[in-house]
């Protein structure tokens, strides 16, 4: 294997890349590996071959294109583009791999930079197809529809593609051009065989906000597409028995099927607050028959996120039945498999508030909530920890203790020992020397917070002041960013008359929330700069400032995230740095209230 990496050095083509990589995957297959240990292999060997030889291409070429078949495509994408810089003659290369893995990783505003600069060397007339095509997935993505419908009407030489076809009329549906779309509808999609059912369903997915463009689909492509989209349409144009038919017909012609039982949950979900409870409960029926035929395998589409949406929505329906304990338990298994899932962390955040509710009768779990946001935001901020496996059966048994000490606890029986279990486990799992991926450390590290904070909760009902304190230091160790954990051990504090520490406790806290609640944090670029006021937090104003200076690089005119990297420069006395971006952000806001407001708030933020 590494005979190969070795015979491709400086000013490799594509074409060689490629029958390179076709050696290597059959020799390793003439070895037995299954397909997915080949990609691993493939990983592996060219990881170090790149740490003995940094500037072979095609090693960079091998690694992207295992970690593209592994899925982990953010990855994927940055050794591709490490590929595309060492070849000698770069033109047009992997530039269309780039940009569709930073696509697959959501990253799409990466993908449009990435065609823009290549397009920016092409003559209009010599622009491809797939470029086009990609671009406007990356703006569709990005949710720029305004330069879609540009894109499209710009490349006349171009014929529209049907996947062109689909964004253009998305992209006017998206903009509120309903008439446009009618008529996109009328030119291009009179002939239905020249579309895949896929194609027909996102086009009638997104018609679906429409009563009007839903009726026009309707008589268009009745017949064409999936029995869920059908239903929808049926249910916007105030069809309600026909959708209710239509899934129901499906869910008995096929009971087999798991995603037929999936879209009929997710009908009667979605219609929950204006029925009857009686269609809640059918729901919940649905939503578990929908699981039963997932585990069983009897699902013909092998489509495992709607395995994974039918297990959300029967936790969904438990919560709305009042099963608050069974919905928190599946609640607590689906976010141990997919940590980073916002619906996940949404359903068992408010399961754990209702349950809270039930006991003490005040909302007392504002943390819970507070590390939900923090993950959500997170995740956003940096893509490449999104987790590419699920977690493994330590973090699983750890839930299920978790689980028992709340049930324990809401009962007035002692949980300690269940914690103690639980927050052993967890530690393996969330400590300094795990080396397992990063997403099963933050959810160990949420567990093992909320394990905390419910015995230090348990300690101070039982009037335990010692056990109490040091289990609240314990978890404020843990999150020391959540506000919400410096805030209740401050209250605890104060009710045992610990006026100083107490004090300190509130201020931390309050400086925490301000700054959490500041404008700052909207969108996705605020993401990202509360993450760097994390790692400034956590790890010191240089870590701060490295992920700043991405970010002021995506986005050089939000005021925002030039003030902040200003004030980091400043902490680490590069003056003349901060106050260079001191000027963008006063330039970029215009709003000398907003940076004041600012300054305050960062100002007692220590090294």
């Amino acid at each position: 294997h590494r005979c190969a990496f070795d015979l491709c050095g400086d000013g490799i083509g594509l074409t060689e890349m490629k029958s390179c990589l076709e050696y290597l995957r059959k020799s390793l297959f003439m070895e037995g590996k299954v397909e997915k240990q080949e990609w691993l292999s493939i990983a592996h060997a060219a990881f170090k071959v790149i740490n003995r030889n940094p500037k072979n291409a095609f090693a960079y070429f091998a690694r992207g294109h295992a970690m593209e078949m592994l899925q982990c495509y953010s990855i994927a994408a940055s050794a591709y583009n490490n590929a595309r810089t060492l070849i000698s003659s770069r033109g047009d290369v992997l530039v269309a791999d780039i940009a569709r893995c930073y696509i697959k990783a959501s990253c799409h505003s990466e993908a449009v930079e990435v065609i823009r600069s290549s397009m920016r060397s092409d003559a209009k007339d010599e622009v491809s197809e797939t470029k086009v095509e990609l671009l406007s997935q990356g703006l569709l993505g990005s949710g720029d529809f305004t330069s879609v419908i540009d894109l499209c009407q710009g490349y006349k030489n171009i014929k529209l593609s049907p996947e062109l076809q689909v964004d253009l009329f998305e992209a006017y549906v998206g903009v509120g051009n309903i008439k446009s779309a009618l008529e996109m509808m009328e030119s291009h999609f009179v002939d239905c065989s020249n579309f895949s059912t896929f194609q027909i369903d996102r086009v009638c997915l997104v018609a679906a906000k429409d009563a009007r463009t839903a009726s026009s689909s309707l008589s268009k492509f009745h017949g064409r597409c999936s029995s869920g989209i059908l239903a929808s349409l049926l249910s916007v144009t105030s069809r309600n028995n026909e959708a209710n038919v239509v899934l129901s017909r499906t869910v008995f012609t096929k009971p087999w099927s798991q995603v037929a039982w999936f879209e009929l949950s997710e009908y009667y979900l979605d219609n929950a607050m204006i029925m009857r409870k009686e269609s809640i409960e059918a729901a919940y029926y649905a939503a578990n028959a929908s699981r039963r035929a997932a585990i069983a395998g009897l699902n013909v589409e092998h489509d495992c996120g709607k395995k994974r949406h039918g297990t959300l929505l029967l936790g969904s329906a438990l919560y709305f039945l009042g099963e608050l304990e069974a919905a928190y338990v599946i609640a607590s298994k689906y976010l141990a498999s997919h940590p980073w899932d916002t619906n996940g962390l949404r359903l068992f955040t408010v399961c754990v508030l209702g349950l809270s509710n039930s006991v003490t009768g005040e909302n007392f779990n504002q943390t819970a909530l507070g590390l939900a946001l923090y993950l959500c935001n997170s995740y956003v901020a940096n893509r490449d920890i999104r987790p590419e496996i699920s977690v493994s059966e330590t973090l699983l048994e750890a839930m299920d203790w978790m689980t028992l000490g709340q049930a324990k606890a809401a009962a007035g029986e002692n949980p300690e020992e269940a914690f103690r279990k639980a927050t052993s486990l967890l530690e393996n799992v969330s400590g300094r020397d795990n080396i397992g991926n990063s997403s099963e450390t933050h959810l160990g590290i949420i567990m093992c917070t909320l394990c905390k904070l419910s015995l230090a909760r348990y300690y101070s009902c039982t009037h335990q002041k010692e056990s109490a304190i040091r289990e609240y230091c314990d978890a404020i160790k843990l999150m020391p960013t959540d506000s919400g954990l410096w805030q209740e051990t401050g209250k605890y504090l104060e009710k045992e008359g610990c006026i100083d520490i107490a004090s300190h406790c509130y201020q931390a806290g309050s400086q925490i929330s301000d700054l959490t609640s500041s404008r700052v944090f909207l969108g996705r670029c605020s993401a990202r700069i509360k993450l760097a006021l994390y790692l400034t937090y956590s790890q010191g104003y240089s870590k701060g400032l490295e992920l700043m200076g991405k970010v002021t690089k995506i986005w050089p005119d939000v005021g925002e995230a030039n003030f902040v990297r200003g004030y980091l420069h400043s902490k680490l006395g590069q003056d003349t740095k901060a106050h260079a971006y001191f000027d963008k952000a006063v330039v970029a806001s215009q709003d000398l209230k907003v940076t004041n407001n600012l300054m305050k708030k960062l100002a007692p933020v220590k090294k």
